[in-house]
C-alpha cells in the first residue's frame, strides 16, 4: 500500500498567522449607534462621551474600519456616565433600539463588515419613518438630530 505524503499548505493569498495578528480588531458598535452617528452634532451625556463619539466618528469616516455590530454597550459607551457595568447601561431602551436596528438591517448580532457597508445598509433599509418607529422613546429623538442625519444620508444617495 502506497503511503501518500500530506502537506499542510495554506492556499495562495491566504493570510498567515503574522498577517492575521497585525490586522486591526474590528470596532465594536452597538446597533442603534449606527443611526446616531449620522446625526451626531458634538453633543452627548458628558464632554468625555462627546469627545469619544467624535473620535470614533472620525475614525469611521477616515479609515473605513471593520465594524462588529452588536446589541449592548460598545466602544462609544466606554466614556458614558450611564454605563453601569461593561455590559449594561443604566438608561432604558438602548438594548431594545439595538434589537430593532438589527431586525431592520436583517443581520445577526456580531456581524462584521467594513464601515461603508453599514452606511449602505442604513441608507437602503432605514428611512425617516423607520427611524421614528425605532427611536420614538429615545430622549434625543425630539431634538431631530438623527432624523436630519438619516435624511442627509438619503439625499446623498439621490444626489450621487
Amino acid at each position: 500500500m502506497a503511503t501518500e505524503k500530506l502537506s499542510c499548505v495554506m492556499p495562495a493569498g491566504a493570510p498567515n498567522k503574522d498577517e492575521r495578528a497585525q490586522r486591526p480588531r474590528p470596532l465594536h458598535l452597538r446597533a442603534h449607534h449606527l443611526l446616531w452617528l449620522h446625526g451626531f452634532r458634538g453633543l452627548g451625556y458628558s464632554n468625555e462621551f462627546a469627545a469619544n463619539m467624535r473620535r470614533i466618528k472620525q475614525r469611521l469616516e477616515q479609515d473605513s474600519p471593520m465594524v462588529r455590530m452588536h446589541v449592548g454597550p460598545d466602544t462609544i459607551c466606554r466614556a458614558c456616565p450611564h454605563l453601569a457595568t461593561r455590559a449594561e447601561c443604566s438608561r432604558p431602551g438602548g438594548t431594545d433600539r439595538d434589537r430593532a436596528v438589527v431586525a431592520a438591517l436583517e443581520i445577526e448580532p456580531g456581524t462584521v463588515k467594513p464601515w461603508p457597508w453599514w452606511v449602505r445598509q442604513v441608507r437602503a433599509r432605514i428611512g425617516p419613518q423607520r427611524l421614528a418607529e425605532i427611536c420614538a422613546d429615545c430622549s434625543w429623538f425630539p431634538l431631530g438630530y438623527c432624523q436630519a442625519g438619516i435624511e442627509r444620508l438619503h439625499e446623498h444617495r439621490e444626489g450621487g
